[in-house]
């Protein structure tokens, strides 16, 4: 009897064990799930369609920021106060990093995102404490055009909410 017993409580205890690990199996971390087609928006946020080519959404509390002369290519530029986002497209290599004036901390990523090629490209701290990121489109979709996002922020925080902004954006049929 005694070793019936133990036998039904080893079972058991084991058939506990199995499904603990099928549950721990299933709520795999979201940095190691599949990636889907279709990103997470989180609410409050905003759409900004630009000029029929491609869309990105932001957070509600990001202004247009004064004018200020980067690029004299068609952009934007959208600040809160700790984060700075913009937006660049052209017909030129802006996708190419000058190897001779890399700033400190440089990384540079392939990556995909709506379903293009694209280079994130991270560097910081600087000496102000501003850490920044770009994801640089080869091509929009008409073989000559190429998107630059652009983040910058002291915060970590601030950076993770602008990996979420590039992973928005939305290539317009029109740009294809």
């Amino acid at each position: 009897m005694l070793l019936r017993f133990t036998l039904i409580f080893v079972t058991i205890a084991f058939g506990l064990s199995c499904s603990k690990s099928r549950v721990a199996q299933q709520s795999i971390p979201s940095a190691f799930a599949t990636p889907t087609a279709t990103p997470i928006i989180p609410d409050g946020w905003r759409r900004l369609e630009v000029t029929g080519k491609f869309a990105f959404y932001m957070p509600a509390d990001m202004r247009l920021a004064p004018e200020r002369v980067i690029f004299a290519n068609p952009g934007g530029e959208f600040d809160n106060g700790h984060l700075r986002l913009s937006y660049s497209y052209r017909a030129t290599d802006s996708c190419t990093p000058n190897s001779e004036s890399q700033p400190p901390g440089h990384t540079r990523t392939d990556s995909t995102t709506s379903g293009k090629p694209a280079v994130l490209q991270t560097w910081g701290p600087d000496e102000a404490g501003q850490s920044g990121m770009t994801m640089c489109f080869l091509d929009i979709g008409d073989g000559k055009t190429q998107l630059t996002l652009g983040a910058m922020s002291k915060s970590q925080r601030d950076l993770d909410i602008a990996r979420q902004v590039f992973a928005s954006v939305q290539f317009l049929q029109r740009a294809t």
